[in-house]
Order: structure tokens, then C-alpha cells, then sequence
């Protein structure tokens, strides 16, 4: 089903600020070649357990606009910047549709495949899908200007003004700060945003990036082909409930949380302490995006040091904060870091600064899961977990012409088995952990 939406084109704008650079690249990639914008649309879904006011809900989205400047933007016509519009011209309009569990399926499949248009128009969407005594929120968000982590929190935003209206009480005030930092930076000095993220990737690859490759069980032999596999496996839902536990006891995310088991697991495997994993920070893949870090493309490198003689819980709060401040820094180029880093830096043969990525997908939003693209430096294995139910669903995508199957599935199994034991143990050291693993 193609879902219909609809705006009301603003009168006026009060602001205008430039766009970046890789946001006007962006913008003119997706006017030579349509199918690119479909890759830019992130989506996320929010279930409510009894109807929904649609009328309570729009005001919710008004006031969410009103907080959060970074929703009022649209592109000028000749894409060069952004124009910001006054929160008196709201523009987005909520959709109300009636349905079921199919309609809810085909709206999810609907809404990957729709671009969000740049011509003016609103770079956010939403559709209530109402389903008798139970209601479905697909927000739909162009990662032009709103991030993996800047879509959850809006979220939750959303949903405590939603419930503080449905209870007759004034919605608390929000830190916008926390939420926009995309809008900030657009508002900041182009060229010193751009020199402070330039620095930032150099320290964080001062100890350069690790030669140590991925064991394997078929040796490397020139390219990689697109040839890739996935195994997966659903974790046991106590499990599941346990991981989230873990997390929120400590005030970290449970991608975070996972991150840092998955860093832990690499160690185990490899007895490497050094090792750069991808990680994702959009919601889908698309070949065709500029190789940029960060909000507008991929992948950021993050390099990250694993010391043996520390609690996972003091690992976990280490990596959680070197992956928010990559996060932060997410401006440069792949390409312009490349150039920066010494000679022989990028230790690989290929000249990549990874060779694993793990994506964490809150959202449980649409994804690329049909293997890996083709290019040889993408990584040669990705591990994906996302929401599947009441539990988390783990994706192992792999190279066949570098691992066997079985291994794929062992190593799975093994990662599992470590989460259990980080969460029922994390104040252990990896030392013990990584003698563990050499015991089994």
C-alpha cells in the first residue's frame, strides 16, 4: 500500500542557515538519481497498547516541532542551505489510517520504498495507524538532518508529550540541546566545525589502525567478492529483558551495551586489544551515498582499546563515551581522513580501516539484509541485532569465501554466550574472560 500524506507549504521562512557540504552533495546526488532518496528515509515505529486521540497525538507532533528546530527545516530550491521555518508555520500533518496487522506491515514496507521529496517539503512524516483497541506510529525521517540516535530520543520526547496531554497535565519542557545537536552544529562556523572533527579522527587513530586481521578458515586471496551469508538466531527473551536491565542499571543504551561485548568478543577470538569496528549510524544501507562518516552516510571507524586487566563494566563505560564522541564528530570525509592519516596508516591490504562492523537497530526499521554490498572495503563480517518480538534477533552476515558456515554459527552461539555471562557478571575482568574462552 502506498500511504498518502500530507502538508501545508509555509508562507514565510524566519531563518535561513547553510547547508553543509555533504549535505549539498547529498542533495544533488538525489536529483541526478531518484532511487538514491529512498535509501535516506530512517524510519521508526512506536506502539501503543490502547487507542489513540488523533487530535492529542497532532498536537503532540506541533509542540515536538515547536521544541526542536531541526523538524522545521526544509531545503532552499537550489539546495545550497536550509531554510528554517517559524514555528507559527508547522507544516506536518498526521495521517490516520485504519487497519490491521497486514495494513501495519504494508505501511513499514510502504514507507521505506517513498522518498521524503527536497523540494521544500517537510523532511519528516507521520502515519497513525489505528487498530481497534491498539494504535501503531510510523515517524518517517530524512537522515539529512536527524540521526539514529536524534530519531529514539525524539521519540521518546513525543511519547511523554503524547501521555502528558492524554492526562490533562502540561508537557515538561525539554532540553533541546540534547536533542538537536544536529541543528547546532548547522548553526556553528562551517570551516571550525570541520578543522575541530579533522582533529578529533586524528587523535583517535594516533596509535594507528591495527594490522591484525580477523582469523579466518579460508586464506585471503585478492578482492573480496560480494559472496556473502548470514546465520541467525533469536536470544532467549529472559535474555533479552536481562541485556536491558544491564543497560539501564548503568545509564547506557543497550546498543552501547552490546557494542561493548561485541569489542570484548573480538578479543576473546583474536587476543587483539586494538581493533576499529564500523558502526552504523543510519538506518539503512545504500551503496550510492557519498563515503562520508557519520550522519549522511554509513559507517564511523571507531577504534577502539580493550585493556585485560579491566572489569567489563569499567570497558563498557569507556566504549559507550568513545562512541558518543565519535558520534559528535561524525563531520569529516572518509576520504579527507584517508588523506590525513601518515602513510601505511590504514594497515589493511585494501586500505580500510575496518574489517567488522556491528549495527544495532533499535527501531527494528527496515533494513538492507540482503547480504553485504559489494565493495571490498565495506568489512567481512557484520553483526546486526534488532528488535524481534518480545527478544533480539542476532544477524551474522559473512564472506563465504573467508569463513565456513559452521564457524559463522559457532561463533554466533559463543557471542551469545558471552552476553549471558557479562550480564550475570560484569565486574570481571576480561583476563578471566578471555581464559574462560581459551578453556571452552
Amino acid at each position: 500500500m502506498k500511504a498518502a500524506y500530507s502538508y501545508s507549504r509555509p508562507e514565510a521562512q524566519t531563518a535561513e542557515v547553510p547547508a553543509t557540504e555533504t549535505q549539498r552533495d547529498l542533495w544533488l546526488a538525489c536529483q541526478q538519481n531518484p532511487a538514491l532518496a529512498t535509501a535516506c528515509v530512517d524510519c521508526i515505529s512506536l506502539k501503543f497498547a490502547t487507542r489513540v486521540d488523533a487530535g492529542l497525538l497532532q498536537q503532540a507532533l506541533n509542540r515536538l516541532e515547536d521544541a526542536h528546530p531541526a523538524l522545521r527545516c526544509v531545503f532552499s530550491p537550489h539546495g545550497a542551505s536550509l531554510l528554517l521555518q517559524a514555528p507559527a508555520h508547522r507544516k506536518l500533518r498526521l495521517s490516520v489510517i485504519s487497519g490491521d496487522g497486514d495494513s501495519a506491515r504494508a505501511l513499514r514496507e510502504a514507507e521505506a520504498a517513498t522518498a521524503l521529496p527536497l523540494d521544500g517539503s517537510p523532511l519528516w512524516r507521520a502515519h497513525l495507524l489505528s487498530c481497534f483497541n491498539a494504535a501503531e506510529l510510523l515517524l518517517s525521517f530524512h537522515s539529512a538532518l536527524i540521526d539514529a540516535y536524534s530519531r529514539e530520543r525524539l521519540a521518546e520526547h513525543l511519547q511523554a508529550i503524547y501521555h502528558a496531554l492524554a492526562a490533562g497535565r502540561q508537557p515538561a519542557s525539554a532540553a533541546t540541546d540534547q536533542f538537536d545537536a544536529m541543528y547546532a552544529l548547522m548553526q556553528q562556523d562551517q570551516s571550525d566545525r570541520r578543522h575541530d572533527a579533522h582533529a578529533y579522527w586524528l587523535e583517535h587513530f594516533r596509535h594507528g589502525v591495527p594490522a591484525t586481521p580477523l582469523p579466518t578458515d579460508f586464506p585471503r586471496q585478492g578482492p573480496l567478492a560480494p559472496d556473502s551469508a548470514v546465520s541467525s538466531l533469536q536470544l532467549p527473551a529472559s535474555l533479552s529483558e536481562k541485556l536491558l536491565q544491564a543497560g539501564h542499571k548503568r545509564g547506557i543504551g543497550i546498543g552501547d551495551w552490546l557494542l561493548a561485548a561485541y569489542a570484548v568478543f573480538l578479543y576473546q577470538l583474536s587476543g587483539e586489544r586494538h581493533r576499529v569496528i564500523g558502526l552504523p549510524v543510519c538506518g539503512q544501507d545504500a551503496n550510492a551515498l557519498p563515503r562520508a562518516l557519520g550522519q549522511f552516510s554509513k559507517l564511523l571507524p571507531l577504534s577502539l582499546h580493550v585493556d585485560e586487566n579491566m572489569a567489563f563494566s569499567r570497558c563498557l563505560s569507556r566504549i559507550s563515551l568513545a562512541a558518543q564522541m565519535a558520534r559528535r564528530h561524525r563531520h569529516v570525509s572518509l576520504h579527507t581522513l584517508h588523506k590525513a592519516l601518515p602513510p601505511g596508516q590504514a594497515a589493511r591490504p585494501d586500505g580500510a580501516l575496518y574489517a567488522t562492523v556491528f549495527d544495532y537497530c533499535p527501531s527494528a526499521a527496515p533494513q538492507a539484509t540482503e547480504g553485504l554490498p559489494a565493495q571490498a572495503d565495506f568489512n567481512e563480517w557484520r553483526v546486526q541485532i534488532r528488535p524481534a518480538g518480545d527478544t533480539l534477533q542476532l544477524d551474522w552476515h559473512y564472506r563465504r569465501s573467508l569463513f565456513a558456515e559452521s564457524r559463522m554459527q559457532q561463533r554466533a552461539a559463543q557471542f551469545v554466550q558471552l552476553l549471558e555471562e557479562l550480564a550475570d557478571y560484569p565486574e570481571q575482568t576480561l583476563t578471566h574472560l578471555r581464559q574462560d574462552s581459551s578453556a571452552q
